[in-house]
C-alpha cells in the first residue's frame, strides 16, 4: 500500500514538473514582455522633451554656446538615468568658469537647467582671473571686454596653483577699491607687499605687510613726509624730473615708523 502512494506521489511530481517546463518558459517570455513594455513607457515619460537652459555670469558667447551644446548632448536621456551630482561635475571639469547648477524636471517633461558662471573680481599676473571663489581661470574663459575694468595685482608664482592659497585669497578680497584704484599692487609673500602709486609727484614704492596695508594712520603721513624730504632738499626738482623708475621707498613693516630709502645714486641712504 505504501509503495502505491509513493509512486502516485512520484507520478504527480513528474506531471507537475512536465506542465511547469510547459507553462514557465512562456510565463518568463511574458514577464520580460511586460517589463520591457513597462521600463519603455517609463523611459518615455521621463525623457526630457524640451531643455529650458538659462546661462547667467558668463559672458563669453563661445564659452555659453559650448555650455549650451555639452548640456543637450548630455541631458538626452531618461532622467531615471540622470544623476545631477555627476553631471555637475562633467560639466565643472570641462567647464571651470561654472559655479553653481539648478535644475528641475517638470510634469510637462521640460528639463530646467540653470547654469551659474564664476564672477570675475581681479586679474593676477595677467595669466589667471580670480573670482569669487578659490579656483584661478584663465582669461579666454571671459569676454575681453568684462576683463579690461578689472583691477590687476603681480603676484609670485609660489602662491598660485589650480587654487590660489587659502590666506593670500582672503587678503586679496580684502583689498578696498582705492587700493586698486590708486596703487599698482605686487605680493611677494605676507611680509613684503609693494605699492607702488599710479599717479604721484614722485616715483616712489611703499613696502608694506598684510598687516601694516590697512595701516591708514602711515598713509595719511606720507603727504607730510614728502614735503619734508622736499623742504629739506632731500628730494629736489632734478629728482622728479628723473626718468628713474623709482626714486623713492617708504618702508611701513616696522611698528610705529616709516623708513625713507633713497634710489638716486646721490641720495644713498635711508633715514626715518
Amino acid at each position: 500500500m505504501q509503495r502505491i502512494v509513493i509512486k502516485k506521489v512520484y507520478k504527480r511530481i513528474i506531471v507537475l514538473i512536465i506542465m511547469a517546463g510547459v507553462i514557465i518558459p512562456p510565463l518568463v517570455v511574458v514577464s520580460k514582455k511586460i517589463v520591457a513594455a513597462y521600463s519603455s513607457q517609463m523611459n518615455a515619460l521621463f525623457t526630457p522633451k524640451e531643455i529650458a537652459l538659462e546661462i547667467s555670469n558668463i559672458s563669453n558667447p563661445s564659452v555659453a554656446q559650448a555650455i549650451k551644446e555639452f548640456v543637450t548632448t548630455k541631458t538626452s536621456t531618461s532622467m531615471l538615468e540622470f544623476s545631477p551630482q555627476v553631471f555637475y561635475r562633467e560639466l565643472k571639469k570641462a567647464f571651470p568658469i561654472v559655479q553653481k547648477l539648478d535644475w528641475h524636471f517638470s510634469s510637462a517633461q521640460v528639463l530646467h537647467l540653470t547654469v551659474m558662471g564664476t564672477t570675475p573680481f581681479c586679474v593676477i599676473n595677467n595669466n589667471y582671473v580670480l573670482g569669487d571663489k578659490r579656483r584661478l581661470l584663465t582669461p579666454d574663459l571671459f569676454e575681453a571686454q568684462q576683463l579690461k575694468d578689472l583691477p590687476r595685482i603681480t603676484m609670485h608664482e609660489r602662491w598660485l596653483g589650480e587654487k590660489i592659497d587659502r590666506g593670500v585669497f582672503a587678503f586679496v578680497r580684502s583689498i578696498p577699491a582705492t587700493y586698486w584704484q590708486h596703487y599698482t599692487i605686487t605680493y611677494h609673500n605676507p611680509s613684503t607687499i609693494f605699492l607702488q602709486p599710479t599717479s604721484a609727484l614722485c616715483r616712489c614704492r611703499i613696502v608694506t605687510t598684510e598687516k601694516t596695508f590697512f595701516a591708514r594712520h602711515k598713509f595719511k603721513a606720507l603727504g607730510p613726509l614728502f614735503q619734508d624730504l622736499c623742504k629739506r632738499e632731500l628730494v629736489t626738482q632734478a629728482m622728479l624730473k628723473s626718468s628713474k623708475k623709482i626714486l623713492l621707498g617708504f618702508d611701513f613693516r616696522l611698528q610705529d615708523q616709516i623708513i625713507v630709502s633713497f634710489y638716486e645714486p646721490s641720495k644713498r641712504g635711508k633715514g626715518s
